[in-house]
């Protein structure tokens, strides 16, 4: 029977610190913690400094929680993630504080 399994290539982005705010609208110290912590998932961690590899999925969430956790939306770092990995839709964010996301 032959093989019918097909390889898959994910495309990727590198994201270096002097191109991350712009990227993501997060500072580089911010999606080094991010990632620490467990919120952000790149595909290479090369270390505070260096460049991580991304998927584009995985950038979009990092975008997402970059806004989410702007001074203007104030959200912890906690809560926006979960709302960043869940994708658009509407959240309560506290009792009677609904949050609509539409990317």
């Amino acid at each position: 029977m032959p093989d019918t399994t097909e390889a898959r290539t994910v495309s990727t982005v590198q994201i270096g610190p002097a191109n991350a705010e712009r990227e993501t609208g997060m500072t580089y110290r911010q999606i080094d913690y991010a990632t620490r912590k467990g919120f952000l998932k790149p595909l290479h961690v090369g270390g505070t400094g260096y460049s991580r590899e991304w998927t584009h999925a995985e950038l979009e969430v990092a975008r997402l929680l970059g806004r989410l956790t702007e001074p203007r939306v104030g959200l912890s770092l906690e809560v926006a993630a979960g709302i960043a990995r869940s994708g658009p839709g509407r959240y309560e964010i506290a009792p009677g504080i609904v949050i609509e996301v539409t990317t």
